[in-house]
């Protein structure tokens, strides 16, 4: 998570109990598609990875 988005929860959680409940949510569904969003592009490169090692290796004759 970038500092920015921890910095608004912080602040959020500061805030008067009916002001910031709704924002909140909105943040954590928003950090939470993010996160999702990171660990499948992560998932994607390293299964790219090994393809690509794989294929390397195959080439190489090794």
């Amino acid at each position: 998570a970038d500092p920015l988005s921890l910095t608004q929860a912080l602040s959020g959680a500061q805030a008067t109990p009916g002001q910031s409940r709704r924002p909140r949510a909105k943040l954590a569904r928003r950090t939470t598609a993010h996160l999702a969003l990171t660990l499948g592009v992560m998932a994607t490169a390293a299964s790219l990875g090994v393809l690509v090692g794989q294929a390397a290796r195959v080439l190489m004759g090794g």
